[in-house]
């Protein structure tokens, strides 16, 4: 089942963080901060669990030309994507894991959570237009 859009923009989190407006109401979702040439990328899951994560939850820090390979991998159908040192691989179901090679950060997502972010990547949300495009 596709995802449907909650609206046509990416949904503002606060503090420069953003998610597809194709992700559910909850925080399950790929977040995204672009912060001084860089993409920062968490698990939204990892906020509903303030006892593990008491500050702040693992972040993901690639440049925006690895980000933007990556995304032009996902969104084209790949199975996995490799830029820099992270390493994207979705599998048969749908799920995906991101994992920073450099400092051992796993993020894992659910099949609905991948399809919701691809969505709005291709709705030019997320700097979709801008990624996909150039």
């Amino acid at each position: 089942m596709a995802p449907t859009p909650h609206s046509h923009r990416s949904i503002d989190l606060g503090d420069g963080w953003f998610k597809s407006s194709y992700s559910s109401g909850s925080c399950t979702c790929v977040e995204v901060r672009y912060r001084n040439g860089v993409v920062q990328v968490r698990d939204g899951k990892a906020r509903l669990d303030p006892d593990r994560y008491a500050v702040e939850p693992p972040i993901i820090t690639v440049g925006l030309a690895e980000w933007t390979r990556l995304c032009r991998r996902l969104v084209g159908g790949a199975r996995s994507a490799v830029a820099g040192s992270l390493v994207i691989r979705l599998a048969v179901n749908g799920s995906a894991a991101f994992r920073c090679m450099q400092t051992g950060v796993e993020q894992t997502y659910t099949a609905p959570e991948v399809a919701a972010f691809c969505a709005g990547l291709r709705a030019g949300e997320l700097g979709g237009r801008r990624l996909l495009s150039a």
